[in-house]
C-alpha cells in the first residue's frame, strides 16, 4: 500500500536518511532532527508531502517532494527531493514513483 505520510508519520521516513545519504554518496551529514523538522512544517502547510510505501504494518520506502511555482512557466509543480526504499523491495519501489507522478 502507498499512503502519504501523516505529520507524525514523518520520523519513520528519516530512519531511511542515512541509508539514502550513503547510497548517494551525498557530501555532508545527514541531520534527521532537521529533516523531521522541515518536512512536518512542508506538510502542516500543504508545501510538500512524503508518500510511503507499505507492506503490512512495515513501512519499505518512501519518496518525499515539495511544491512551488515552476521557474519558467510559474504553474505549480512538485519536485521530488528523495526517494528511498530498502534493498529487499527494490523490485516494487516503482510503485512509489507512479504514485508521486498521480500526486504531481
Amino acid at each position: 500500500m502507498i499512503r502519504p505520510l501523516t505529520v507524525s508519520e514523518v520520523p519513520l521516513a528519516a530512519e531511511f536518511g542515512p541509508y539514502f545519504w550513503e547510497e548517494g554518496k551525498l557530501p555532508g551529514k545527514f541531520v534527521a532532527a532537521r529533516f523531521v523538522g522541515m518536512w512536518k512544517q512542508f506538510i502542516s502547510e500543504a508545501r510538500g508531502a512524503i508518500l510511503g510505501q507499505w507492506v503490512g504494518e512495515e513501512i519499505v520506502g518512501s519518496l518525499g517532494c515539495f511544491f512551488s511555482e515552476d521557474i519558467n512557466a510559474g504553474a505549480m509543480v512538485a519536485n521530488e527531493a528523495f526517494w528511498y526504499v530498502k534493498p529487499a523491495h527494490r523490485g516494487n519501489g516503482i510503485r512509489l514513483f507512479i504514485a508521486y507522478e498521480n500526486m504531481a
